[in-house]
């Protein structure tokens, strides 16, 4: 593989071919399952499956290849996102959409017509290989409203029943999730549709359910935002409504609730869940469906990373926080110490922490990437064109209050910054022509610490 120097030392990439949306998350007998669609083939077969990566501390990871291949007819389109479930005594169940596109016709519209979009579930005994496949639900099971697009199953238990979110768009385009009751996890019957008072993009994918402190949150990834100066930036966004009371009796959200979770050019597909110390973690596809911008550029055989674990919690404002899982600090390796105001990295790998922040900052990675915190705008921008390391990404901003502190992780080609204790957060891909990396910092800051990384990718 061309350009060894991009590849991730510690966030989750496949060994070959294309990665995106983080699947199955959950934590086993201590043990953490992070599945992830998967080509491994990719560009020769397009053919998705679920790939499968372990770990016994957040920060070192093995591959363990693919979990859940092609099987049925149902999956002639792929082995698509869903969601895992776990029962003490059980083994464990996932649920997930088989997607099948038919190719007989050419006037099919592909969303009331020629496709199939199946909820099936499959056990395992090790989390290493599924078996015992079943459709659950198929597109004649869904309201009659809903087109074909049904999809990414998030299961989850509450007041002693199971319970399953659906993301859906309707026939009259508007993006919604369905709410779903099970005794069993094999029979399930619709219990609700959530809908926004007005739409909120055409397509609701890869809907969750966050609870933190008693609060309830409904997260999702709606497609067909329409791009505005000061958000939904990206093609397609991802975010969540905080939620007045329970969602198992919420029937609609506020447009104007919609709250993103990452401000920057490569964050889609997140997906939670609770570990056995009662963390509420996300990961998600650090990249976006149809960007603008190159996904990797030519030479590169590795297509997307995740993001690292994010440790979610609930701020004084009753919104989402997220911050780097702390057990990524076992990857940190020497100090970095700034030699005339710039700190210095011989492998792009690095974690740089910000305390005390007063005023206006400006973070400048390589003289091309710079993060700057101005007259209220947190400013994400390459500064060397579209053509330069970005590979086509130029800008990003949200507004932002004071912000006291920043978190810094740099990763070969993938960058994540976290603003005031994870009350803002930027996901980027890059793609470095320095021989080492040069963080130059700007502004009043009264405590700065940096580690370089270790790698914790085993593969």
């Amino acid at each position: 593989m061309a350009h060894d120097e991009w590849r991730t030392a510690f966030h989750i990439t496949p060994p070959t071919g294309w990665l995106n949306d983080p699947n199955g998350l959950c934590q086993r007998d201590g043990t953490y399952h992070v599945y992830h669609q998967w080509r491994p083939a990719w560009p020769d077969s397009p053919e998705c499956v679920w790939g499968h990566a372990t770990s016994r501390d957040l920060a070192h990871w093995e591959h363990r290849g693919c979990a859940i291949p092609v099987t049925l007819p149902e999956e002639e389109g792929g082995v698509w996102s869903g969601s895992a479930y776990l029962a003490e005594g059980a083994p464990m169940r996932v649920y997930y959409t088989a997607n099948r596109k038919f190719r007989d016709r050419d006037d099919y519209d592909y969303v009331t017509t020629g496709r199939t979009a199946c909820q099936v579930t499959a056990t395992s005994e090790d989390g290493l290989s599924f078996s015992d496949k079943r459709v659950l639900l198929r597109n004649e099971d869904y309201p009659e409203e809903m087109s074909l697009h049904v999809r990414d199953p998030k299961v989850w238990d509450q007041d002693g029943s199971m319970h399953m979110l659906l993301g859906a768009r309707t026939r009259g385009d508007v993006g919604v999730a369905m709410v779903w009751d099970s005794e069993d996890g094999l029979s399930w019957r619709h219990r609700l549709t959530v809908r926004p008072d007005e739409p909120v993009g055409y397509m609701w994918e890869c809907p969750d359910r966050v609870a933190l402190g008693g609060s309830e949150f409904l997260l999702c990834c709606p497609q067909g935002l329409p791009s505005l100066p000061d958000r939904w930036q990206n093609h397609d966004n991802s975010g969540y409504f905080p939620l007045d009371g329970r969602l198992l009796d919420c029937v609609g959200v506020r447009a104007a609730d919609f709250v993103e979770l990452d401000r920057g050019f490569d964050f889609y597909a997140p997906q939670t869940f609770v570990d056995e110390s009662g963390r509420t973690l996300m990961l998600a596809w650090m990249s976006e469906p149809t960007p603008p911008h190159e996904c990797v550029p030519d030479g590169f055989g590795l297509y997307h990373c995740l993001t690292v674990p994010r440790v979610l919690s609930l701020g004084d404002d009753g919104l989402i926080r997220q911050l780097p899982a702390p057990e990524l600090d076992l990857l940190h390796e020497g100090r970095l110490e700034a030699e005339g105001g710039v700190l210095r990295a011989s492998d792009h790998a690095a974690d740089v922490r910000l305390e005390g922040v007063s005023g206006d900052l400006r973070v400048t990675l390589d003289g091309a990437l710079r993060l700057e915190v101005a007259g209220g705008v947190a400013r994400l921008s390459f500064l060397d064109g579209p053509d330069g390391v970005g590979a086509g990404r130029v800008e990003r901003t949200c507004p932002v209050g004071d912000v006291r502190d920043l978190r810094l992780l740099v990763d070969r080609s993938a960058v994540e910054l976290f603003l005031d204790g994870g009350s803002r957060a930027f996901a980027t891909r890059w793609f470095p022509a320095a021989r080492e990396l040069a963080v130059e910092v700007a502004g009043e800051v009264a405590d700065i610490e940096a580690w370089e990384m270790g790698n914790g990718i085993g593969w």
